[in-house]
């Protein structure tokens, strides 16, 4: 007690430039307890772990009231607080005062995040009716007769397809962002507003529930999610809920956001939420001394990083953009795009090809990364003025796939984070050969949808083949055990053209079949037969 008392007595005589640290405790106090889940998560967020078989843990406890009370009685400003990095980020004004806290009985580290700037609150005026007239021109035909502009960008996923039958309704997404500038007010979200699927709003950075005042990055990541426009724009999950929460702050770089982060998570993690977009990523700072290292790239040092791994450990499917340092000094994907779990998106063009500003790996561990790629170049987005432009980034590439993940999601609802990144992986074109650019390549959603369904599979059965990068033709099967697989190619007139015997292990099995380089474009009948049940013929075209 006394150590506290003095505590109290001497903050107020310190003056001097005002810091951040972060304080990591010791323990979690018994305010709380893991037999009562419903004190701290919601109904929804309960019973999403339960349908995957996950538990709760310590992490999963509150931040001690005690020690948060116990701070700010003493004078401490507490910024942001995180239960699953048991800590809380609070303003000191001086060296002296952070000595003070190391003193505190529960005070396992104190770690320094840089001076403290009071974030902005911008206030923006009401800004009117949207401006509808859509600098694009008129809604094209046929193809682009629902999708306008946003078709190309979603088909590269094969994502119209599978808006035929799954759409994401049901779903919850979080997108953390850096503000949803006049997104209430950009007719393309009418809808969504007017049927309630917008569920919550937060500013961890300023500490209120408007996100619409601040920076549009926001907006134009959400649009990618979410907008919906007849024949003019429709996003890839378009049918979802939405939680919009603000947890950067656009004028600065600082340690500080990355807690905003974690808090961020949490919070949807409370809620319910089945999937996050997040098109953030951290590794230079206005401080530089507090930049990140090459070295902790490895999923598991920074606060973000660790805050992202106990997202995905709740069941949240975390999507994350890979950053833009691919042609710039830094070069690898930032944090918390290093992650494992986390399903880490780059940027690709219309036409399938690398751009050159999307964040490559290896991470320091030597894991690929990123994992998967969607279009990141000259991507449809809002704008605040209530039109539509075209943007770069892969902020944009992020919540194309997100969407994706979360029409998944409506289909195979207790679909596992590591279930989800694993078919990503097996549905992608370059899953056979990954590289540090491209990861595993651009999934094809419906075969990913094909795969997810295989585990119920009963019998023997080819699920997709098709020409990859390589030039091969390449048979994904669901098998109930290990077998040889001869398979016939022929012309459509019976002409056999080439057999090759092929081993498929046990489960779901994506098998080159390397005579089938040479094959020149046209139509083709590949019959897969095996001593066991399969006897399949499937018609095909190679463009």
């Amino acid at each position: 007690m006394r150590k506290l008392l003095w505590v109290c007595l001497f903050l107020p005589f310190i003056s001097s430039a005002q810091q951040v640290y972060w304080v990591t405790f010791t323990h979690k106090d018994s305010t709380y307890t893991l037999n009562k889940p419903q004190q701290f998560l919601s109904e929804r967020a309960i019973k999403r772990r339960a349908s995957m078989g996950i538990g709760f843990i310590e992490n999963d406890l509150p931040v001690s009231p005690q020690f948060l009370s116990t701070l700010s009685s003493s004078g401490f400003k507490i910024v942001s607080k995180s239960k699953w990095l048991n800590g809380a980020a609070i303003v000191a004004k001086s060296k002296e005062e952070a000595d003070v806290l190391n003193r505190l009985p529960f005070a396992h580290s104190v770690t320094p995040l840089g001076s403290y700037k009071v974030p902005k609150n911008n206030k923006v005026q009401d800004v009117g009716v949207p401006n509808t007239n859509n600098k694009f021109g008129k809604p094209g035909t046929s193809d682009t007769s629902v999708y306008g502009v946003s078709f190309k960008q979603l088909q590269l996923l094969n994502l119209p397809w599978y808006h035929q039958q799954y759409t994401g309704k049901g779903v919850w997404i979080a997108v953390l962002d850096a503000g949803f500038y006049r997104a209430h007010q950009h007719t393309a979200f009418t809808s969504l507003f007017q049927s309630g699927r917008v569920l919550a709003t937060r500013d961890f950075v300023v500490g209120d529930t408007n996100v619409f005042n601040d920076d549009d990055h926001g907006l134009a990541v959400w649009s990618c999610l979410a907008a919906q426009q007849q024949a003019v724009y429709k996003g890839s999950a378009p049918d979802a809920h939405y939680v919009l929460l603000r947890c950067e702050d656009a004028d600065s770089e600082m340690p500080i956001e990355e807690v905003f982060w974690a808090e961020a998570a949490e919070f949807a993690d409370s809620m319910g939420v089945d999937v996050i977009n997040s098109s953030l990523g951290y590794n230079e700072f206005d401080e530089a001394k507090l930049n990140h290292t090459r070295k902790q790239l490895n999923g598991k040092t920074t606060l973000i990083s660790r805050a992202a791994t106990m997202a995905v450990a709740t069941g949240m499917v975390v999507v994350n953009s890979a950053g833009n340092e691919g042609d710039e000094t830094w070069h690898y994907v930032s944090v918390p795009a290093d992650v494992p779990s986390v399903i880490t998106v780059g940027a690709v063009d219309a036409q399938r090809n690398y751009v050159a500003f999307s964040s490559v790996g290896p991470t320091s561990d030597k894991r690929i990364k990123p994992d998967v790629m969607a279009q990141g170049d000259n991507v449809w987005v809002a704008s605040p003025s209530g039109s539509f432009y075209q943007g770069d980034g892969t902020s944009y590439a992020s919540p194309i796939m997100a969407g994706a993940v979360a029409c998944l999601k409506q289909q195979y609802p207790t679909t596992t984070p590591l279930a989800m990144l694993n078919v990503l992986h097996q549905s992608s074109d370059r899953y056979y050969k990954p590289d540090s650019y491209f990861g595993y390549g651009i999934p094809d959603i419906k075969l990913a949808s094909d795969l997810l369904g295989a585990a119920s599979v009963k019998q023997d059965t080819v699920l997709d083949i098709r020409l990859l990068k390589d030039r091969k033709l390449h048979l994904t099967m669901a098998t109930t055990a290990e077998q040889k697989i001869t398979v016939v190619v022929s012309q459509p007139d019976g002409t056999i053209l080439f057999t090759e015997t092929v081993l498929a292990a046990k489960g779901i099995t994506r098998i080159p079949l390397n005579k089938s380089r040479k094959l020149p474009s046209g139509n083709y009948k590949v019959n897969c037969k095996s001593s066991l049940t399969l006897n399949q013929t499937i018609d095909i075209y190679l463009p």
